[in-house]
């Protein structure tokens, strides 16, 4: 995947995120045009990439289906559907951003004066770690989606999910 430097996302490809996500969840497009307040032939014109698509519309389905509307939006930027079919469950994109958010409810302007070297090595060891998680979940996961559950909720996610199938360590 590599990043597409286009200005605004491609509605074919955001279409094709929703689509691809509401079949994942096995919701017809009566129910999804219904909670997007929606005719389900304006849905359907959505998901064919004949509209443009706004992130609070992104935020609404995401809410309404539990899936992660940073990642669908980010999926537009990698020019695939991958990634958002990828952090449904486990949310991954939107846990990003929440801690970018902490990181700079701490710091502040303060984050500019982070050398690019030590962002890098960071990233990479946080890569290491999801990595290593991927292969033998933690259970830090539980007590961390506990913490934050004001900001997820005000996300519209639903905490079961983050904590639920594949995301759940083993007993």
């Amino acid at each position: 995947m590599t990043i597409d430097s286009t200005d605004e996302p491609d509605p074919a490809l955001l279409g094709r995120v929703f689509r691809r996500l509401r079949q994942h969840r096995k919701l017809s497009v009566v129910q999804v045009a219904e909670a997007l307040g929606m005719p389900p032939r304006t849905y359907t014109n959505l998901e064919a990439g004949n509209a443009r698509i706004h992130f609070e519309r992104i935020k609404r389905f995401a809410a309404f289906a539990d899936v992660d509307p940073v990642a669908m939006q980010t999926s537009t930027m990698f020019g695939s559907d991958a990634m958002a079919m990828a952090c449904c469950d486990n949310k991954l994109m939107m846990i990003n951003l929440l801690s970018m958010e902490e990181l700079f409810d701490e710091l502040g302007d303060g984050i500019g004066d982070l050398d690019s070297r030590t962002i890098i090595a960071g990233f990479d060891q946080l890569k290491a770690g999801l990595i290593a998680a991927a292969r033998k979940p933690d259970p830090f996961a539980e007590n961390w989606t506990a913490s934050k559950r004001s900001s997820v909720v005000a996300w519209g996610i639903s905490i079961k999910s983050l904590l639920s199938r594949k995301n759940r360590p083993p007993p």
